[in-house]
């Protein structure tokens, strides 16, 4: 066999050999692993669209989900239009509530205050009871009357830690055969009845 084929033959396995030397002793390059997914935002409110709106009174001790066109009224509004006796600084009063056309109903309101010794209704009457959120309320209805026109309450009495809160809707209501002509219809009281338990059963004590 030519030597000289042996020898460049040699050569060829020697820088073969060395070549694969290096490259096993060159550090492995890694795949990069792909990003962990953002989390998403997961919602902090358990409303339902019918009542998307989510009030938290911290300093009382709930949450409750409200209608999209209702506003809690300002300090301000309130002292204006009522005395500072009848809404002290620890209540929270919401407007804006819809209110059925062609209906002697004309406004809705719906006031969150503790218990006071002033606080009665004129010839309240016991409603029975609702549970919602592991909380049982009392509740009542009552009345206030003037010439042409009737304020009607439906109160969920909440009794919490030795304190009472009452959450009071008001349906401010004209009364037929009073106000006119034309003589507006009566409104469904048995509807606006359940649309304050469809309310109240978004309520959530927070501890």
């Amino acid at each position: 066999m030519n030597p000289s084929f042996l020898a460049k033959s040699a050569r060829h396995i020697t820088l073969a050999s060395a070549l694969i030397l290096i490259a096993g002793c060159a550090p492995t390059k890694k795949t990069p692993s792909p990003l962990p997914s953002p989390p998403r935002p997961s919602s902090t409110s358990q409303c339902p669209p019918k009542y998307p709106q989510h009030f938290v009174d911290a300093t009382q001790g709930y949450s409750i989900c409200l209608p999209a066109n209702v506003h809690q009224t300002s300090t301000d509004q309130l002292h204006a239009s009522h005395s500072t006796d009848q809404f002290p600084a620890d209540h929270v009063e919401f407007t804006g509530f819809s209110v059925p056309a062609g209906t002697n109903l004309t406004r809705k309101n719906l006031t969150v205050r503790p218990d006071e010794d002033e606080y009665n209704l004129q010839n309240s009457t016991p409603f029975g009871q609702l549970t919602v959120g592991g909380v049982t309320f009392q509740r009542m209805t009552g009345g206030e009357a003037s010439l042409g026109h009737f304020d009607e309450h439906i109160v969920y009495l909440w009794t919490h830690a030795g304190k009472n809160l009452y959450f009071d809707f008001g349906l401010h209501s004209v009364q037929p055969g009073i106000i006119g002509p034309p003589m507006p219809a009566r409104f469904n009281e048995p509807a606006q009845v359940k649309i304050t338990e469809e309310i109240m059963k978004t309520f959530r004590p927070l501890n």
